[in-house]
């Protein structure tokens, strides 16, 4: 059972069908939304469905998939962030970024809004750096 708070919103979460049969249905979804009596998942496709608390349960992510969305994250803020210069990023930049990526991971960030907010400061950082090259 899950009980979520507004930093919640975007975690991962894992619904687990009630019963003991051998074909329980069993999901990975995101949690978008919540009231006092359910959660509103996304699991597939656009849309959320309603679900009881007592059937999900937080999804721990491994190191393999922090790093995986890591890189992920690292590629959207340079996207955003890095300089271009003759059709390439620049080379300090991508640098940094990649320390960011490492230092989230390393940090022990234990959902993805802990490595957003990691990677969102370093990104700053980087920004204030490229604009004085």
């Amino acid at each position: 059972m899950i009980h979520p708070t507004q930093g919640d919103i975007g975690r991962q979460v894992i619904y687990r069908e009630r019963g003991t049969h051998a074909g329980r249905k069993v999901e990975h979804g995101v949690l978008t939304s919540f009231t006092e009596r359910c959660a509103f998942v996304c699991y597939s496709g656009l849309t959320s469905a309603a679900t009881d608390f007592a059937d999900l349960e937080w999804r721990s992510m491994t190191k393999e998939e922090l790093r995986t969305e890591g890189e992920a994250m690292c590629a959207e803020i340079l996207a955003a962030v890095a300089p271009v210069v003759d059709g390439r990023r620049t080379p300090i930049v991508l640098d940094a970024m990649a320390g960011a990526m490492l230092a989230a991971v390393m940090a022990g960030c234990s959902t993805k809004d802990d490595m957003k907010l990691v990677l969102r400061r370093f990104a700053a950082r980087v920004t204030t750096l490229a604009e004085n090259l």
